[in-house]
């Protein structure tokens, strides 16, 4: 099968059998899978997703979401009608049906797939038929865009003038096996001194906190060295060794030496300095800025840039307009945001002449997370992030749609940057100081006659269609 043009790497094994049934049918003949629903926007789906474009018409669409269809199985399914036609039209309507709550009785899955029942009063599903460009899917993922939203996602992404590039965006480590290389707190003593340098924390996820160490051998920062003068290292893969070089004749790496890391990325986005630390799966967009030495693991994805300040980029990708627009232009598995490699390239990020007050409630937001008591008394200090988290939204909106805020009036960056500027200058302030700082503008902002709140609490009254479809979403 590897041999076959259906092979990608880190593909299903079910999509080459999806286009192997394009060979076998007749130009009209119908196919329907039900599978899998992320090979719309996986990287191992690249070549199937290309052999539907170009040599089929997608007529049905229907994606259950989390709703688990077979119980053995805890998978995101999806059922796709496809008709082989040899010159497919540039356009054409596709039916498309999603799940919106996973908690159904049968009754309401039959409703679900009921063609002729468009609406749910309990509004657990949605469905329409838009007319689909299968030009504007070519190398890049499949999304099926409610009509009711194009209009609003297509303003998010006119409003960009900046994208991350490949070089600044990796995966995190791949061991192949990954327990191959790892050492847990407890087993640290065994190694010595220049053992050590190889052994580093490993984060598995978002948060900032290492669950266990890896071990980080490649070519670049291990070459002409010999693993037998490295005693305890050698020890630790001995048991592995057998599986290791299996791995590495599987991987077509087999000139690597075995007590090498398979995928080991460049270094550089590991080591000290500023970078973003990105959940690749999680349920809504889990940024994290750090400027410590992170050894994130293949869940995770980095980006390094010195093109745009990442205090800032790193408060636009946690935003509610991103979330909104990775929700319905992104990548989803079920009720997870996907953010893999691909898809991330495409947000359409803004890049401001100037960064204020972004910076400031980038630095009040980690203030407030990081205290380890409440700043203010009896008010838990996540509310206080959530609260500025906010006013970081309402500035997002003001980026995107300003003319329909000053139409409506309800500008919010110049009234924000007043209030943030009265205090001085944050970032130099001591850490006594700041937490001060955050009980004095928490409490200026979340006064009743504060224009800046009233603003925000107006958003979806003055804009239904817009700041209101966003913030309910």
């Amino acid at each position: 099968f590897r041999s076959s043009p259906y092979y990608i790497g880190k593909m299903d094994i079910w999509y080459g059998f999806a286009s192997k049934g394009f060979d076998i049918l007749k130009n009209k003949g119908i196919e329907c899978f039900i599978a899998q629903n992320n090979w719309v926007t996986s990287s191992g789906a690249s070549i199937l997703r290309k052999d539907v474009l170009t040599r089929t018409e997608i007529k049905q669409f229907i994606d259950f979401g989390d709703y688990k269809v077979f119980q053995s199985a805890g998978i995101q399914t999806m059922i796709y009608l496809l008709q082989k036609n040899a010159k497919p039209s540039d356009e054409y309507q596709v039916y498309y049906a999603g799940l919106t709550d996973s908690n159904i009785n049968k009754n309401q899955l039959e409703d679900f797939l009921n063609i002729d029942k468009l609406i749910s009063k309990q509004r657990f599903f949605i469905k329409f038929e838009i007319a689909f460009n299968n030009k504007n899917y070519f190398d890049t993922t499949i999304n099926f865009d409610n009509p009711q939203l194009v209009s609003l996602l297509d303003r998010v992404s006119l409003k960009k003038n900046f994208e991350l590039n490949e070089k600044e965006v990796i995966q995190g480590i791949v061991g192949a096996p990954d327990k191959a290389f790892i050492v847990r707190d407890e087993e640290l003593h065994n190694f010595n001194s220049e053992e050590l340098q190889f052994i580093k924390p490993f984060y598995t996820n978002s948060t900032g906190i290492a669950s266990e160490n890896i071990i980080y051998l490649c070519e670049k920062n291990f070459n002409n060295k010999n693993i037998k003068d490295f005693i305890n290292l050698f020890k630790h893969f001995e048991p592995y060794k057998e599986e290791l070089i299996e791995a590495k004749n599987r991987y077509k790496t087999p000139n690597k030496k075995y007590f090498y890391l398979h995928r080991e990325r460049d270094e550089n986005f590991f080591k000290k300095g500023s970078k973003i630390i990105c959940q690749a799966r999680c349920l809504s967009n889990c940024f994290f800025y750090t400027e410590n030495e992170y050894y994130a693991s293949r869940a995770l994805n980095i980006i390094k840039t010195d093109r745009i300040n990442l205090k800032y980029l790193v408060t636009f990708l946690n935003s509610k307009l991103i979330y909104f627009y990775y929700k319905n232009r992104g990548s989803i598995q079920g009720i997870m945001l996907k953010f893999d490699k691909g898809p991330l390239l495409k947000i359409p990020i803004y890049k401001p002449e100037n960064y204020s007050p972004f910076i400031e409630l980038f630095e009040l937001i980690t203030t407030t997370l990081q205290s380890k008591e409440n700043i203010i008394e009896g008010i838990n200090n996540k509310h206080i992030a959530n609260f500025f988290q906010e006013i970081v939204d309402a500035c997002f909106f003001e980026i995107y749609f300003e003319n329909e805020m000053r139409e409506k009036n309800i500008l919010m960056i110049e009234g924000i940057n007043k209030h943030i500027k009265s205090i001085g200058d944050f970032i130099s302030l001591k850490a006594e100081k700041k937490l001060e700082t955050v009980q004095t503008l928490y409490s200026i902002f979340s006064n009743p006659d504060n224009e800046v709140r009233n603003r925000i609490k107006s958003f979806s009254l003055l804009s239904p269609d817009v700041l209101g479809v966003i913030l309910n979403s």
